[in-house]
């Protein structure tokens, strides 16, 4: 999938190697999830109509956000094999302490125990999980922050996490600062992992796709693309961002942790305000990022920005996680 073949070309084979069963351990298991090293440092959130004729009026002001801790963001979204692990756990949709209040009423009123069921390829294993609410989303991160512990992969204090906006688009346009190297690394193992200490000023501070400046169906799922379905995780690997991390546009919307509030600046971090924007057990609606295979460019880009309340269930949103340190 790694080549030069078209995209649909592309999309064929990554349906044709799940069928044969994908030997990728970072795209089929929990231990070997691969997470892209995010330095800690500035970078600019947000966008204007100035500087791009495709903004909504939500992604003003642009504003320099810091976020002063290194954190892991996942090279690919969740995909079907590895959420398979925890509709098939014993502690997973039946245990209370994954689910907040909202969502474990929300679950036991509809009766939930796993995504929604879509036609192939929406199910493959090697594809994003897909048809999942927020309220999932949010208990398999708590399920898996516990069997990381439990399995001695992530120290005390390091948490799975749902990213917030700035974690999200920090990885998709890069810091002020960039590594000259990336840092990809499983989940055992990666609290190891240290911010690289040599850096390169970032060329394309304001980019607008994780790549540049430009839309480009050779580098995401998206409705030009002219796949019509999600792809398998890693068709795409000319559109990683400055960190690694792969279709971060495209593919599929990935929900956050961040509560939907039109205005900008984003509250900073550790503030009040802050917490309040990130309260886990509000029934708010939440924030959607990256865009998924049937949306047009200008929903797509590093900037845009979607909510959705956190019952909605979709074939085209899926998410992403993030290692957080200890805060």
């Amino acid at each position: 999938m790694r080549g030069t073949a078209s995209p649909l070309l592309r999309a064929e084979a990554g349906r044709t190697l799940d069928q044969l069963g994908d030997p990728r351990p970072e795209v089929t298991t929990l231990e070997h999830m691969a997470f892209c090293l995010v330095p800690a440092g500035s970078f600019e959130l947000g966008s204007n109509e100035k500087e791009d004729k495709d903004a909504y009026p939500d992604e003003a002001p642009r504003h320099t956000y810091d976020i002063p801790y290194a954190y892991g963001i996942g090279q690919y979204p969740v995909t079907q094999a590895q959420y398979q692990r925890f509709v098939e756990a014993e502690d997973g949709y039946t245990e209370r302490d994954n689910w907040t209040d909202a969502g474990w009423t929300w679950r036991n009123s509809r009766e939930v125990t796993g995504p929604e069921a879509y036609r192939d390829p929406f199910g493959l294993l090697n594809h994003p999980v897909v048809g999942v609410s927020w309220y999932e989303a949010q208990a398999f991160t708590v399920w898996l922050t516990r069997h990381a512990h439990a399995q001695g992969w992530l120290p005390s204090g390091w948490q799975v996490a749902l990213h917030n906006e700035p974690e999200w688009e920090k990885a998709a346009r890069g810091g002020h600062q960039l590594p000259l190297h990336v840092v990809v690394a499983p989940l055992a193992g990666f609290a190891e992992q240290t911010a690289p200490r040599i850096s390169k000023q970032n060329p394309k501070p304001y980019r607008r796709y994780p790549w540049g400046a430009d839309s480009d169906a050779q580098r995401m799922n998206y409705h030009s693309t002219g796949i019509g379905a999600t792809s398998a995780v890693g068709c795409f690997p000319q559109g990683q961002s400055p960190y690694g991390a792969e279709e971060l546009s495209g593919n599929v919307l990935e929900w956050s942790r961040s509560r939907w509030e039109e205005k900008y600046p984003y509250p900073k971090c550790s503030s009040r305000a802050l917490h309040k924007r990130e309260a886990l057990e509000s029934g708010s609606r939440r924030v959607l990022r990256g865009g998924a295979f049937d949306n047009i460019r200008q929903n797509v880009r590093a900037a845009f920005r979607l909510y959705n309340f956190p019952n909605y269930r979709d074939l085209s949103v899926g998410f992403r996680v993030v290692l957080l340190p200890p805060r």
